[in-house]
């Protein structure tokens, strides 16, 4: 099976200091994303939930921080439902750029982790990429 990944660049108009915050802080990940349990911190598990309409809480997105270099690098994880427990790799690049930052993302190991029919899941990984992007940035900004 191929290798597949899929790579993100936006730019932000905000410093890397303040883009790494929502990449990072539990409250702020629930402002675009989804929130955590904790603030995610190097070699710790960390958990990302959504709340249904009775209250009550399940994990959406699990995984591990593998790396964490404030704030240019953040290397972790990433489990969801589809993968069926198998994990892919999410590597995160703040850069200083002009007066703000350029955030890239890579997402890797998504069709080892599936299998076979993995571009649907490709697709929908890919949309959801570029929705959330679009509240980071207006939560950021």
């Amino acid at each position: 099976m191929t290798s597949t990944t899929i790579n993100k660049t936006v730019f932000f108009n905000a410093t890397p200091d303040v883009v790494w915050s929502f990449l990072t802080d539990k409250d702020k990940l629930g402002t675009w994303y989804h929130p955590a349990r904790a603030d995610l911190c190097e070699g710790e598990d960390y958990e990302l939930f959504e709340t249904s309409d009775d209250g009550t809480q399940k994990p959406i997105v699990t995984g591990k921080v593998i790396e964490m270099s404030s704030p240019h690098k953040l290397v972790t994880t990433f489990i969801v439902g589809p993968f069926g427990g198998n994990s892919t790799t999410l590597t995160w690049v703040l850069e200083a750029f002009a007066d703000g930052t350029r955030l890239s993302l890579k997402h890797e190991g998504i069709a080892e982790a599936v299998g076979e029919g993995a571009v649907g899941l490709l697709m929908a990984l890919d949309k959801g990429w570029d929705e959330h992007f679009a509240r980071l940035r207006a939560n950021a900004n």
